[in-house]
């Protein structure tokens, strides 16, 4: 990325910055480790973005580890978290130096479906045996109820690289499924499915429907 790409790139980023956090994983947190000693649990954000989670996750007592794929993002975080004690790193489910069995929890929240269908599969399969058995994760999968549902060039499956009519999600790659496909696909790599919600919201004087498939599992 040169320098005017990266200028531009992170004004973008800093002006549709997400500050508050998620209320499903406020749920899912508060429902199994509210009241627990969290103090020796490591937690990872796996795809961070703004860091709203990994301060939430502080705030629940976690060891906290998180990683994404840009540079730039990690070193904003770097920057801003800098006196928090948390290990931030450039990198992916995929590619990544952490041990088998070394999380107690995972959230996966927003990043998933920016994957092809076989690259999710493998994704999930990798947090899996990042998990310690009972360890616990939260992730979210589009619907095809979305608004931008089909628009742009299909390369498999459910899956677009979107264009200019996805607005804001141009270029991007974006990966759709039904309850079902993405329930098969945890159950695959071994999770046991603890809750199931599906999340929607209208947006932009609700003429553009987001929706989510949200799943709590555990290993």
């Amino acid at each position: 990325m040169d320098s005017l790409n990266k200028k531009q790139w992170l004004q973008q980023f800093k002006k549709n910055k997400l500050f508050y956090p998620d209320e499903r994983i406020v749920s899912f947190l508060s429902k199994y480790y509210k009241n627990q000693g969290n103090r020796d649990k490591r937690a990872l954000d796996a795809g961070f973005g703004s860091g709203r989670h990994l301060a939430l996750l502080h705030d629940f007592d976690f060891v906290v580890h998180g990683i994404d794929y840009s540079e730039e993002i990690v070193d904003l975080a770097k920057i801003e978290f800098s006196d928090w004690g948390f290990d931030l790193r450039c990198a992916d489910i995929s590619n990544n130096d952490y041990q088998k069995d070394f999380f107690d929890v995972v959230l996966c929240y927003g990043a998933i479906f920016l994957r092809t269908p076989s690259e999710m599969e493998a994704d999930i399969s990798n947090i899996y045996n990042l998990l310690n058995y009972g360890g616990k994760m939260i992730i979210n999968f589009r619907s095809k109820n979305n608004w931008f549902y089909g628009y742009g060039e299909q390369i498999e499956k459910n899956t677009y690289i979107l264009d200019e009519r996805a607005k804001a999600y141009n270029k991007m790659t974006y990966t759709f499924l039904d309850e079902d496909e993405a329930e098969q696909m945890l159950k695959k790599s071994g999770f046991s499915i603890n809750n199931y919600e599906f999340y929607e919201l209208n947006k932009n004087k609700a003429t553009e429907l987001h929706s989510w498939h949200v799943f709590w599992v555990e290993k």
